[in-house]
């Protein structure tokens, strides 16, 4: 699993939620940039993305994960600190889920992630 998120706190959370869920293993990187070149370089099965990145807007990076055959396939969960609990904008952007940080709601959190990885 891909975490592109540049919020430390946010992706020591992520990692320890998922520790503690079992067999999760968590790429992270705190650029678009980066999060797209882990994505092509490993093909993860799952990939967590924020919106709100200092190099790109999330649904930039999610176009052009979609755009590519070796990461268009893959599953994208947004995470956002947006108020609404899914906001307009994502809309038709073929984002596969949606959560809100902070991550307050964890079974929440992990049933997104478990329904995108299929269980």
């Amino acid at each position: 699993m891909l975490c592109i998120d540049d919020d430390p706190d946010s992706l020591d959370l992520i990692e320890t939620i998922l520790g503690h869920a079992g067999a999760y293993k968590l790429l992270k990187a705190a650029t678009g940039a980066a999060g797209l070149e882990l994505a092509l370089e490993v093909a993860p099965d799952l990939i967590l993305l924020d919106f709100d990145l200092p190099d790109a807007h999330g649904l930039d990076i999610l176009k052009r994960l979609r755009e590519d055959p070796r990461t268009g396939s893959i599953p994208v969960i947004g995470i956002s600190g947006t108020s609404h609990p899914t906001p307009r904008y994502i809309r038709g952007t073929g984002i596969d889920g949606f959560v809100r940080k902070p991550l307050d709601d964890i079974p929440a959190f992990m049933a997104a992630v478990q329904r995108e990885l299929g269980g």
